[in-house]
């Protein structure tokens, strides 16, 4: 319960809030890669703090952390500002005004339905979203896979304690913070975005790889080296 509260707070804040910075920052790359910077900064910070929790009182207080945290993720995001405000100071919005169909707030909901729909739609078919997608499917379910499975090894191989895995896992958020605001910007500033992804999707292969590679358990090198490649 704890995981999937997390997982909700993270995305009802992460996605809304690039997405605008994407659209109307003035400085787009800069702007992202300082965000998921400061992202890698509170998942170091939070992961230290949860082992350390879980470690003194118990997995029930680090639950009661994460509800909270996540509480406060979808507030900040249900609070985040549209884009029509955002751009509203600068020029009318580019959007079209979909007019409102008969039958009072029904055919309001409906209309707006449809409207939702169609631009779904149209981010389906726009050059290249289907695959971004289904590299994002594919990139989160290696992660999950990664997650649970070095989770198990830490804890029966080597012995880690709570405590031990949430240091271990601020030390990936610090790397990840590093890369994101200093090596990240200047390989996009260099290279072509499709180039970047491709270089990052092989870093990432390779390096779960090398993770499962180094694990004295057959299963845990197959399923984690099938998600990389």
């Amino acid at each position: 319960a704890g995981r999937v509260l997390s997982g909700v707070g993270r995305a009802a804040l992460s996605g809304p809030l690039l997405a605008l910075l994407a659209e109307h920052a003035h400085d787009k790359t800069l702007a992202v890669s300082r965000t998921m910077a400061t992202f890698g900064i509170g998942y170091a910070t939070g992961s230290a703090c949860g082992g350390f929790v879980v470690a003194a009182c118990g997995p029930e207080a680090n639950l009661l952390l994460i509800s909270s945290c996540s509480a406060m993720q979808v507030l900040c995001a249900v609070r985040l500002p549209r884009g029509q405000e955002l751009s509203s100071m600068k020029e009318s919005p580019s959007s079209v005004d979909v007019p409102v169909g008969k039958g009072g707030s029904n055919g309001g909901a409906r209309t707006e339905r449809l409207s939702t729909w169609a631009a779904l739609c149209d981010c389906l078919s726009t050059k290249g979203f289907a695959v971004l997608l289904l590299l994002q499917a594919l990139a989160s379910a290696s992660f999950q896979v990664y997650d649970a499975t070095s989770a198990l090894y830490l804890q029966d191989a080597l012995g880690y304690t709570s405590a031990q895995r949430g240091y271990l896992l601020a030390y990936a958020g610090w790397v990840f913070s590093f890369m994101t605001a200093v090596v990240v910007p200047r390989l996009a500033r260099r290279g072509a975005s499709g180039s970047l992804l491709r270089l990052a999707f092989a870093c990432v292969a390779c390096g779960r790889f090398g993770l499962a590679a180094a694990s004295r358990f057959p299963p845990t090198v197959t399923i984690v080296a099938s998600c990389a490649l």
